[in-house]
């Protein structure tokens, strides 16, 4: 398993502090509003960016899709393995979850498979998922979007934010995690079926 990157009990006492003294404990308070601030910044040379806090992936994939004003039941590509909430982001938003297949050898919907889907179904979007961990091609995918002008969204889990990056665009990847993770199995060392 992948263990995230916890704070300790000392990193995270001068926020605490700070929320009870503005006596905030919930949503929209000063700390959620630096907190957004700090990562908008971090994506300066991306122009106009908005950042908006939310409390899922889920839902963060759905306000997105709706941002998009997409007619109802627009096709969306999601990747055939993938847990139920990116297909119920799609449906919440009130589009279609399109199923695509995914490669075999790496368990991702790559940029390659989403092409054949933007001009076979027309799919007006897509979302990728990091199957077990397993990196996206940020590249390849920056250039899927900027050729069939679709945009792709990739969740950014949390324990994988570095709070030392200066430059989002260029610095942070999609996923890197070690090759060893999806292989080595309950014991199990891909070495024979």
């Amino acid at each position: 398993l992948m263990m995230p990157s916890l704070p300790t009990a000392d990193d995270l006492l001068p926020y605490l502090r700070r929320i009870d003294a503005n006596r905030w404990y919930s949503n929209f308070g000063p700390l959620v509003g630096e907190f957004e601030a700090r990562i908008a910044a971090s994506f300066a040379g991306a122009g106009d960016c908005k950042v908006v806090s939310v409390s899922s992936c889920t839902a963060g994939i759905e306000l997105a899709l709706r941002a998009l004003s997409l007619p109802a039941g627009a096709p969306i590509l999601v990747p055939a393995l993938t847990f139920i909430a990116t297909a119920s982001a799609v449906r919440c938003a009130g589009l279609s979850p399109v199923v695509a297949d995914v490669d075999p050898r790496s368990w991702l919907l790559t940029p390659e498979i989403a092409r054949a889907a933007v001009r076979t179904i027309g799919a007006r979007a897509v979302i990728p998922v990091t199957t077990f961990g397993a990196e996206q091609d940020g590249a390849a995918w920056s250039a899927f979007a900027r050729d069939t002008g679709v945009p792709f969204y990739v969740a950014l889990p949390s324990s994988t934010f570095d709070w030392r990056i200066t430059d989002g665009l260029r610095e942070i990847p999609i996923e890197e995690r070690d090759a060893d993770e999806v292989r080595l199995v309950d014991g199990w060392d891909g070495a024979a079926v």
